[in-house]
């Protein structure tokens, strides 16, 4: 049985650490959300990686380092890649995709900022253990347009983020086809889209849900990272 094939038959507790060997992040994919932090519009997709070993599944939990540390969550669509692609054409796009999860790239925002400052990569603000909370995939099927879903956050009860994927730069065909041009992408990678405005923090405690309108939601418990586990 081909692992594409495993993964639909275990959608129920998928667990997508599972599989592939890399996740695709796009920064500054939404106007107002590159706006709120006081960043230009990229004019092609800004990439970078998260480490397969930040996966984590409900209820988590969440591990948020001690100060300095500025832990934000960024609510987003992620797009499981179903084949191995290379170099393809817009066309064959959608076609590869074996589904869609929920997923938050959690972020030490002040790490990025060091980061920035220094013109270093984003690597430990980004790729944490358990700074990729992710929820059951959503078999491509019942999503008829990637380009046309909402998505939403709240802490504690309170709604922090919602956007559609209407509202991305590059949409999901563009992303897939501009990234399978610069690595290969192989079956089981997830493609993080960007996330929509209202980004904000979260602190030990805190309790995160999160979803894809009318598909699938999650929820997660925040906890303090203790450095002696």
């Amino acid at each position: 049985m081909g692992p594409l094939k495993y993964l639909k038959n275990r959608v129920g507790d998928y667990f997508v650490n599972q599989v592939g060997n890399k996740i695709v992040c796009v920064g500054r994919n939404y106007k107002k959300h590159a706006n709120e932090l006081g960043n230009a519009v990229p004019s092609s997709p800004l990439l970078f990686l998260k480490p397969t070993s930040s996966y984590i599944r409900p209820p988590g939990p969440i591990l948020i380092p001690p100060a300095p540390a500025d832990i934000h969550h960024e609510v987003e669509l992620g797009v499981l890649i179903g084949k191995r692609l290379s170099r393809i054409s817009r066309d064959q796009a959608l076609p590869a995709v074996a589904g869609y999860v929920c997923a938050v790239d959690v972020t030490d925002r002040e790490a990025q900022r060091v980061a920035k400052e220094r013109g270093e990569p984003w690597t430990l603000a980004k790729g944490r253990d358990s700074f990729c909370p992710v929820s059951d995939l959503v078999l491509a099927k019942r999503v008829p347009d990637p380009n046309k879903v909402g998505l939403w956050l709240s802490v504690n009860g309170e709604r922090r983020q919602e956007g559609n994927t209407s509202e991305m730069v590059f949409d999901v065909e563009e992303l897939i086809t501009y990234i399978s041009g610069v690595m290969t992408l192989n079956e089981g990678d997830i493609i993080l889209t960007g996330t929509p405005e209202g980004v904000g923090p979260l602190k030990p405690g805190d309790k995160l849900t999160a979803g894809l309108a009318g598909l699938i939601e999650m929820e997660f418990d925040c906890e303090e990272y203790d450095e002696r586990k």
